[in-house]
């Protein structure tokens, strides 16, 4: 079953034995629009937006699609604890974030607690081969892409409730800043265009390591709206293991490279990826123990991995996140659970990942088929299938642990993501030793609770639900003594 807001609240304060939770929510709060319905327009919806933080109290957030009036009508809603971090290059952080110029800065905006997290480094790219440029398009996108990232360092466990008394919460950290630092990256990729989505990810990928490399020590959480189902190319390519050695293109020319079991290799030629195609031979795909020891010629190596949240707390967690088939809705609400509804969005998903390009009505004439078909590849339909039935999310909360701790010898790495060593658990079933060592808490970073939040009354709030996540970490350094 779902926790109740209140519920989660309680969960966020417990912490303790050297541990910090830390709330994380991924929100599409849509645009504002003028709806076919009144009570969709956004000044209808900011209150029970604002609503939902009250209750969940996030340390960081997420947002996709708010435009910079948008964001400040939310903000005079919320608590005036939380920060903002949008676009603030080319002078816009002179500018009055109600002029004109600021209306996209905040499209892929990051909101922070500042009761329990310090900025101290952020930034903004465009998802296009040229990622600095300001409203940079690139990948056959349709649309502007961005992603927001931000560094952060935990401060005082000194909480202030909803009434403004003091209290001690989260294992008593010191009063000082502390040496726990947090990368939070977030982002929104396209929606029309697969080819697009692929592109952008590894454009995004690419950044994360960018941040991982200079700060090793810091947790890392990527949200967005990815417009993309659980096992997508997208999603494989964000979450695939990677050697931190070598980072994956993020510029693959798709007429040049073909796809793979681990990414991407020039067509017809059976050699190593080249020449572009190199995303390749950077991903470490299932068995490939001999490529993965050409790579590090037996030398300690690290990996990068993103994990999906809702996925490891499904195969960790005690009380595992309860089944809803899509984040995005459609205004449609809880209607997309329905079995019926599920079957149908599972083949569209498929053809939206092949390749087919949905239009924002729903088709009038057949007139719009090629437009539709144009990009549609055939044999990439049952690969783009989402992978499970009950979960075919489009906004997800990625994690990992820091760089400094995903360090291990290539033994032990063989052991542990090659070939799965199998323990007896308690309860008689055969568990990897890395998943034992999950549930044993040796992991630095955990998440302990993820759910789909509700923030709709009669009426519908926006039309994604978010994405709700409690981390448990590993407190750092000289925080972590004074426990």
């Amino acid at each position: 079953s779902q926790p109740s807001l209140r519920d989660f609240k309680a969960m966020v304060e417990k912490g303790g034995d050297g541990r910090l939770r830390v709330p994380v929510v991924s929100y599409n709060i849509r645009v504002d629009v003028e709806e076919g319905n009144k009570d969709n327009n956004f000044s209808s919806r900011a209150p029970r937006l604002a609503a939902f933080f009250h209750a969940a109290s996030p340390w960081l957030v997420g947002l996709q699609e708010p435009s910079s009036s948008q964001l400040l009508h939310l903000e005079n809603l919320i608590p005036d604890y939380y920060g903002t971090v949008g676009y603030e290059g080319h002078n816009h952080s002179q500018l009055q974030r109600t002029d004109s110029r600021r209306r996209n800065d905040f499209q892929t905006a990051i909101l922070y607690d500042t009761r329990h997290l310090k900025l101290i480094e952020q930034d903004h790219i465009w998802l296009s081969e040229t990622p600095k440029i300001p409203n940079s398009k690139g990948f056959g996108s349709r649309g502007i892409r961005t992603a927001t990232g931000a560094v952060f360092k935990v401060i005082n466990g000194k909480d202030v409730d909803s009434d403004g008394e003091a209290k001690k919460s989260n294992a008593k950290l010191s009063t000082n800043v502390s040496e726990t630092m947090i990368i939070h990256i977030n982002t929104h990729l396209d929606v029309w265009i697969e080819r697009a989505r692929r592109g952008q990810s590894r454009v995004l990928l690419q950044w994360v390591h960018e941040f991982v490399a200079k700060f090793p020590e810091a947790y890392v959480f990527v949200t967005g709206d990815f417009n993309t189902s659980v096992g997508q190319d997208p999603y494989q390519i964000l979450t695939a293991k990677h050697l931190l050695s070598h980072l994956p293109s993020p510029s693959i020319d798709e007429n040049v490279c073909e796809r793979t079991h681990h990414g991407y290799k020039k067509k017809n030629d059976d050699s190593d990826a080249d020449d572009g195609c190199d995303f390749a031979v950077n991903q470490i795909g299932p068995g490939d123990q001999s490529h993965y020891e050409s790579e590090t010629k037996g030398n300690t190596e690290r990996i990068f991995n993103l994990k999906d949240a809702w996925e490891v707390c499904a195969e960790t967690s005690e009380i595992p996140p309860t089944n809803f088939a899509t984040s995005f809705h459609g205004w449609l609400g809880t209607i997309v659970n329905s079995y019926a509804a599920r079957m149908a969005l599972r083949v569209a998903f498929a053809l939206h990942g092949s390749g087919v390009i949905w239009p924002k009505p729903i088709p009038t004439s057949l007139r719009q088929i090629p437009t539709m078909m144009a990009q549609f590849e055939v044999g990439r339909f049952w690969s783009q299938m989402p992978l499970s039935f009950a979960r075919m999310h489009v906004d997800w909360i990625l994690y990992s642990e820091p760089k400094a701790k995903a360090e291990f010898s290539l033994q032990k790495s063989a052991k542990s993501t090659r070939h799965s060593v199998e323990t007896e658990s308690k309860d008689g079933e055969k568990e990897s030793e890395e998943l034992l060592k999950i549930k044993g808490k040796g992991a630095s970073i955990l998440p302990i609770r993820v759910f789909m939040g509700e923030v709709r009354n009669q009426n519908f709030s926006s039309d994604h639900f978010p994405i709700v996540a409690l981390f448990e970490i590993e407190l750092s350094g000289a925080q972590k003594r004074e426990n």
